[in-house]
């Protein structure tokens, strides 16, 4: 008898139970085997990850033993580079994060932690740290080694956040853009952290960066960590329940745009239901603020899914426009994570009356990187000339 591949996922509050039927293949006809695991989310991540290609054999350990766990990795990390002071933990590192891209499980998280890590095991500096930082899960490591810097900078040596030259503190990164604009967003990190989540002091210092690029994303920096530190219950003073717009709607202009953005994430997050929160956001006075709002529900809240089908199923959980504002984003979220033909696909994968915004954003994207010529990736002429064509100015206040 044949039978189909069957694969049931079953999601309950804490468990994911997955039932995977494999199919084996002889001359002419299937033969079958059948396996049922039960996991736990970490679990079954873990059990992802240890399928993965990892040829480095600390990084295999690591994976063995912790998983997703970012605490774990990093301590495992700690622990190699205490007992072998000569062990470079680069090799280790890019092991271990490129099983979470291979196996499409987000990572921003480890990454972050990780590079507080390298911080510490470069004594401090972060020019060094640096020098072990990668894209790889969405430029976390920089991201974490510029917090932890600013943090450690104030708390610990007693610097006037101040004093802190904003201004200048990517220049080492001037040839590189992308990893420049990384800086500039860990910089935001770091800064809502130097200001004890004063997020007006911070985001004033994001001012003193020369290009908007890197004002906008570290704005971003400022208000992600904000959203960060209130999920992680160490900040809850830039919050309101009782006013889900709060402190959004105490600025105006980019800030705010940025801010709505992280905010539309904490409204998914607290009303746990896409469309409840969709409807949240349009009762928005500032109209003009909605798109910003319906990002943070669309990108922010499902950067962990992984399949290209989760991504093109959540954006259509929702009115028309939070749909053509989510197929662009993931769009970009797929290219910086993924690549630029997983992003294509995407595109080519969207309903149709979703493809104009897909590609569209796509361009954004291209032309603010100045890759326009993935473009010529498109589906047709008129996409391609679409993609080519996008203005690059909106996209630089959602990017995550």
């Amino acid at each position: 008898m044949n039978k189909k591949l069957i694969v049931i996922s079953i999601v309950s509050v804490v468990i994911i139970s997955i039932t995977t039927i494999s199919l084996l293949f002889d001359n002419n006809s299937e033969q079958q085997k059948i396996k049922t695991q039960f996991f736990f989310q970490d679990e079954h991540e873990k059990f992802l990850l240890e399928q993965s290609n990892i040829k480095n054999s600390h990084a295999k350990d690591i994976i063995s033993k912790c998983g997703s766990d970012k605490h774990c990795i990093v301590e495992e990390l700690q622990f190699l580079t205490i007992k072998d002071p000569d062990l470079d933990p680069n090799e280790i590192i890019l092991s271990v994060l490129g099983a979470f891209e291979e196996q499409e499980i987000w990572c921003h998280h480890q990454g972050h932690h990780i590079g507080e890590f390298l911080l510490g095991y470069n004594d401090g500096n972060v020019t060094k740290a640096f020098s072990y930082g990668s894209k790889l899960c969405g430029g976390a490591i920089y991201h974490g080694i510029l917090e932890t810097y600013y943090e450690k900078s104030v708390l610990l040596d007693d610097i006037d956040p101040d004093e802190i030259d904003v201004k200048n503190s990517c220049k080492i990164f001037e040839d590189d853009w992308e990893i420049s604009l990384e800086c500039s967003h860990g910089v935001g990190h770091g800064l809502a952290r130097a200001y004890d989540f004063n997020l007006t002091k911070a985001t004033n210092r994001c001012d003193e960066f020369e290009f908007d690029p890197q004002k906008f994303t570290c704005y971003r920096g400022v208000f992600m960590d904000n959203l960060n530190s209130f999920l992680g219950k160490k900040n809850s003073s830039n919050f309101n329940s009782e006013d889900l717009f709060y402190p959004c709607n105490t600025f105006d202009g980019n800030y705010a745009k940025v801010c709505y953005t992280y905010q539309g994430a904490l409204i998914n997050k607290l009303m746990n239901s896409t469309t409840a929160s969709i409807e949240q956001c349009m009762k928005l006075p500032e109209k003009e603020m909605i798109p910003y709002c319906y990002s943070g529900i669309s990108v922010i809240s499902n950067s962990p899914l992984t399949t290209t089908y989760n991504f093109v199923k959540a954006c259509q959980q929702g009115n028309d426009d939070f749909s053509k504002q989510c197929f662009g984003m993931y769009a970009i979220l797929i290219t910086d994570w993924r690549g630029w033909d997983a992003s294509i696909e995407f595109c080519k994968l969207s309903p149709e009356k979703y493809k104009r915004t897909c590609y569209e954003f796509l361009g954004k994207f291209a032309v603010d990187l100045g890759e326009i010529t993935e473009c010529s990736k498109a589906e047709s002429n008129e996409y391609e000339n679409i993609c080519k064509n996008a203005d690059p100015s909106y996209l630089r206040l959602l990017k995550t």
